[in-house]
């Protein structure tokens, strides 16, 4: 008996072992690894099993509550390869991680180095803004994809806000703006999933090009143009 449950005696030894009390708790643990909940037919051979799959999930949830405290080592474990970001459900970190996740393999040495240089700023990379609520991590992301295109070095942004979404809009002027073109209404091109035009409208603009030369769903006439570039701030950039 286990909790009050009927369950054979070699599962309840095993459950034991491994550091479940509760049936209802390692079923839970089970179902969360794809491991089987037919405990009638578990052998020794998944028992054994199993036990290493406990001490496996424990090592990662020990190593990711230390790395939680250590942003620039989440950053390279994550960029290395050494965590799933998918077993990752902490808010804030969880986001972070697929962000990271997403990126470009072969560029990830590069993206670490870019990561790295915003852990002096709190919690920053963990932070949410944007029109979809996406983490600032994922707009460094983007930024880092075209970083080929960038006017300015990286290493000498120096942020006059404090607000994190500010922080995140002088970046994306300080690496592709060259010539303060930009309207700050398309700073949220970096903050979202999609679609890729924005971003490439607004390195067009930051090459001090003309936004009527730009590949948009529609010709602009040059008022339009002008409309567009004089926006208010607070406008979405379908607005």
């Amino acid at each position: 008996m286990v909790g009050g449950m009927a369950v054979p005696t070699a599962v309840a030894n095993h459950m034991k072992q491994i550091g479940f009390a509760q049936l209802w708790s390692y079923n839970g643990w089970c179902r969360q690894n794809n491991i089987s909940t037919d405990h009638e037919l578990k052998t020794k051979k998944d028992f054994a099993a199993e036990a290493v799959i406990r001490k496996q999930v424990a090592e990662r949830d020990a190593l990711i509550a230390r790395l939680d405290r250590k942003p620039k080592q989440f950053i390279d474990a994550l960029c290395l390869g050494e965590i799933d970001a998918e077993v990752i459900k902490r808010p804030g970190l969880a986001e972070a991680a697929s962000a990271i996740a997403a990126s470009n393999p072969e560029t990830r040495d590069s993206l670490a180095e870019m990561l790295h240089q915003f852990v002096p700023y709190g919690r920053f990379l963990f932070e949410t803004t944007g029109p979809e609520g996406l983490s600032i991590t994922h707009g460094l992301v983007k930024l880092h994809d075209r970083k080929a295109l960038w006017v300015r070095p990286l290493d000498e942004f120096s942020p006059r806000s404090k607000s994190r979404h500010r922080i995140f809009g002088e970046l994306a002027h300080h690496l592709f703006d060259a010539y303060g073109d930009v309207p700050s209404f398309m700073d949220s091109a970096w903050l979202r999933t999609g679609p890729t035009r924005y971003r490439n409208w607004f390195v067009h603009l930051g090459q001090g090009r003309n936004f009527r030369t730009a590949k948009t769903p529609m010709p602009f006439t040059k008022k339009m143009a002008h409309e567009f570039m004089h926006a208010p701030e607070t406008c979405t950039i379908e607005q």
